[in-house]
């Protein structure tokens, strides 16, 4: 049975690629909308280089992968603040509800954000006087299944909202992801495919050129190597991009867990670090409820660092971690 239902995902999304599949190794950076939605939200899955598609274990995974959000059968809650370059910050808010045997559903809210700019023209290099602003604002809806013991699936509904001074682009999209548990040192294979939607074009003027959003596949796995320490590994293609290769390894010690991963092949120039990044975590749980504060740094060569800060509740969601 979980072969058949493993077999019916991986054709699904076989069959959603094909339109671009083909251009695998492309490089298209620039031709796409709504960037924002390829910005990783957690500190934790972050800490890992990304390669979080094949754990999507806590609330963040509602970003990553949907079909992780099935196995999830307590309350959660989780919050990420990403200071990104060029005071751009970046949040995140994810909200687990179990269902019991109907389900899991989940709510994320994010919304990228930067301080007002100065407009200036050909006149007026140090301003006209008036101010900008740029913005992005997503809100989305989960419902996964876990259909055995092993095996869950899910998909998400989203709405986003890109502006830009008085120009605003609006679009909706849809995610859809599968997660496997092995059964042997918690080894998880995970796949999905996000942000399928149609162009996005700004209101007002029918003059503007539409755009494509950036649709994203990936494909990972993650486990535990010997007690305490997890290795995880992820391939992801973006439609307007190469793709990525990224590795990850996490060391648990009590109630502190140390992270570290790298993206291959993400042409991140400049920086000695450049496609590094690192982590740590801190649980704590009082009674029935766990809490975790994660923290990552990434850096981003050229652009500089980008800072990470996550804070996870749960009624026992996280005793696993």
């Amino acid at each position: 049975m979980v072969r058949k239902y493993i077999a019916l995902i991986l054709l699904s999304f076989a069959l959603l690629r094909a339109g671009f599949i083909e251009i695998l190794g492309g490089q298209k950076v620039g031709t796409t909308s709504m960037a924002f939605l390829k910005i990783g939200v957690g500190a934790r899955a972050e800490g890992f280089g990304g390669a979080f598609v094949g754990l999507s274990d806590d609330p963040s995974a509602l970003h990553y992968n949907p079909g992780g959000v099935g196995f999830m059968k307590v309350p959660g809650v989780s919050f990420s603040h990403v200071r990104w370059f060029a005071d751009i910050s970046y949040e995140f808010m994810g909200l687990i509800v179990p269902l019991g045997k109907r389900g899991t559903i989940g709510i994320q809210a994010k919304v990228l954000h930067m301080p007002y700019m100065k407009v200036t023209d050909e006149y007026h290099p140090y301003g006209t006087g008036d101010y900008f602003t740029f913005g992005d604002r997503l809100l989305g809806i989960t419902y996964s299944k876990n259909m055995t013991d092993r095996f869950s699936f899910g998909f998400t509904l989203k709405a986003m909202e890109e502006q830009i001074a008085d120009l605003r682009t609006r679009g909706f999209a849809l995610d859809v992801g599968a997660l496997y548990l092995v059964g042997y040192r918690d080894i998880r294979i995970g796949v999905a495919l996000l942000n399928l939607g149609p162009d996005v074009r700004p209101s007002g003027d029918e003059g503007y050129s539409s755009f494509s959003i950036p649709i994203l596949y990936r494909l990972g796995a993650s486990g535990f190597i010997f007690e305490g320490f997890r290795g995880l590994f992820e391939i992801e293609k973006a439609s307007d991009q190469v793709e990525v290769f990224k590795a990850g390894a996490g060391y648990r010690l009590g109630p502190v867990e140390l992270r570290c991963g790298y993206r291959l092949n993400n042409r991140i120039e400049g920086g000695k670090l450049s496609g590094f990044s690192f982590g740590v975590g801190f649980r704590v749980n009082r009674g029935t409820t766990g809490l975790v504060l994660d923290y990552a740094y990434g850096d981003m060569g050229l652009l500089g660092p980008v800072h990470r800060f996550s804070l996870n509740l749960s009624a026992g969601l996280l005793e696993g971690r």
